[in-house]
C-alpha cells in the first residue's frame, strides 16, 4: 500500500476491513510500517513492489505532494502495472487533483473521485472499504479488480448452490435484487433454473427485446404457457462440477442484463425442507 503518513487514519481503517483476508492467508498486506529501523528500506520497498499482486494507492493532496511517493514508489508500481504485474487500485481519500493526474486517473478508482472518503458519512466510507476488499479478492482469483462486486456475489451464490444440489428434491434457491431474480428448483435428477420474464415484472422494469434476446443467448429457453419465465435445465450429475460457472452466469445475468446496480447487495435465499437460509 502506498499512502501519505498524513492519511494514516485511512490506512488503519482499511487494515480492519482486510483483516479477514489476511487471517485466511489470501493476502499478505505490506506497507512501510513493516520497515524496521536500520533496514535497507529502498531494497525492501522494491521487493514488495516486485511481488505485489495489487497495489492500493490512498490518494490525497498530501499523497500527490509527496516527493518520496512520486519519485520512489509510483514509478516502479506503474512500470509493474504496464508489464502486467501489480493491479493498481486507487482510493481517493481526500479532495485532490487525481483526475488531472493522467498517470493515475487511467486506473479506475474504488470510489467516485469527486466524492473522496473524507467527504463521505461513515456508512458510505465503510461501503467503499468493503468494495476495496472485494476488488482485492477478485485480483487474487485472476479477475480484474473491477469485478470485485461480481466475484463476491458469485462466491455467495456458489456456496448456496452447493448446499442446494446436495439437498433433497423440492429445495429451492432464489438470487434476487428487488423484482429481478434468478431461481433454482431441485428435482430428482435435474436442477431447474428460471430467470424472471416480463410476465412477472412491473411495467417500468420490463425487459427490452434486446435484453430478452441476451437472456436466450445465455442459454435460457423463451417463456411458454407452461413456464412463464425464461428457463433452462441442468443435469444434476454434470452440474456439480460446473457450479462456479453457473454462479458466474447468475450474477452476470442480474448485473449485465437486468442491470442490477453494483452498489446493491444480492439477496440469496435458500430453502431446504421448509427451512429458509439467507446467505
Amino acid at each position: 500500500m502506498s499512502y501519505s503518513h498524513r492519511d494514516r487514519r485511512h490506512l488503519e481503517r482499511l487494515r480492519v476491513h482486510l483483516q479477514p483476508l489476511e487471517r485466511k492467508g489470501v493476502i499478505d498486506l505490506w506497507d512501510d510500517t513493516r520497515l524496521l529501523p536500520g533496514s535497507n528500506w529502498a531494497s525492501e520497498i522494491a521487493d514488495a513492489i516486485e511481488t505485489a499482486k495489487v497495489a492500493i494507492l490512498l490518494v490525497s493532496a498530501d499523497f500527490l505532494a509527496s516527493s518520496f511517493i512520486v519519485e520512489n514508489e509510483l514509478p516502479p508500481l506503474l512500470a509493474a502495472a504496464q508489464r502486467g504485474g501489480a493491479a493498481i487500485l486507487p482510493v481517493v481519500v481526500g479532495a485532490c487533483r487525481f483526475t488531472s493526474t493522467p498517470e493515475l486517473s487511467v486506473f479506475q478508482s474504488a470510489n467516485d473521485p469527486i466524492r473522496p472518503l473524507a467527504a463521505l458519512p461513515f456508512a458510505e466510507r465503510e461501503r467503499v472499504w468493503a468494495r476495496v476488499g472485494d476488488a482485492i479478492e477478485a485480483a487474487f482469483v485472476d479477475r480484474n479488480p473491477t469485478d470485485g462486486w461480481m466475484v463476491a456475489n458469485e462466491r455467495r451464490v456458489v456456496g448456496s448452490l452447493n448446499e442446494l444440489v446436495n439437498s433433497k428434491p423440492g429445495s429451492f434457491l432464489i438470487v434476487s435484487s428487488g423484482d429481478h431474480y434468478v431461481q433454482f428448483v431441485l428435482e430428482s435428477d435435474v436442477l431447474h433454473c428460471e430467470a424472471v420474464s416480463n410476465a412477472y415484472l412491473p411495467k417500468n422494469l420490463r425487459l427490452s427485446d434486446k435484453q430478452q434476446a441476451r437472456i436466450v443467448a445465455a442459454g435460457f429457453a423463451k417463456p411458454t404457457e407452461d413456464i412463464g419465465n425464461f428457463s433452462r435445465r441442468y443435469q444434476l450429475k454434470q452440474v456439480r462440477a460446473e457450479l462456479p460457472s453457473v454462479a458466474k452466469m447468475v450474477v452476470s445475468v442480474l448485473s449485465e442484463i437486468y442491470q442490477v446496480s453494483k452498489n446493491s447487495r444480492l439477496e440469496v435465499q435458500l430453502t431446504l425442507e421448509g427451512e429458509s437460509v439467507q446467505a
